[in-house]
């Protein structure tokens, strides 16, 4: 009686033991916070710089006696210029990754194929230009 006490509590132990080790420490995320912080005061400090260097130059125009309109290169036009590039990059990274999906997709399923002698040579093997197969 006295050894099968023993054992287990033995096995009780290792199994708390083996718990305590299997759960993921916590995470130090604050480098994130603090790039972040830093890149919002950048982008701040550059629009904030850009905007005075377009006050600046309106009023040296004024004083040169020019009062037609002023472009400083931050208007509505370069603004949605800048939107749609953002947009076209956001759509390329997901086209990207819908890509990569699909890759990795047809590349474990013909394993799995290969593997059970199930596979069979498609039909189409180009996907956006690219030999997949």
């Amino acid at each position: 009686m006295p050894i099968r006490t023993l054992l287990a509590a033995i096995a009780v132990s290792i199994a708390a033991i083996s718990t305590a080790f299997a759960q993921a420490p916590p995470m130090d995320m604050s480098w994130g916070i603090r790039n972040q912080m830093l890149y919002q005061q950048w982008g701040d400090m550059r629009a904030y710089q850009a905007g005075q260097a377009c006050y600046q130059y309106s009023m040296m125009m004024r004083a040169r006696g020019y009062y037609g309109p002023i472009n400083c290169g931050a208007n509505a036009q370069t603004l949605q210029q800048s939107i749609n590039r953002a947009n076209q990059a956001t759509q390329n990274y997901i086209q990207g990754g819908m890509y990569n999906s699909w890759v990795r997709q047809q590349a474990t399923t013909r394993a799995n194929q290969a593997i059970t002698g199930q596979y069979v040579q498609p039909y189409n093997c180009w996907y956006y230009g690219r030999y997949v197969c």
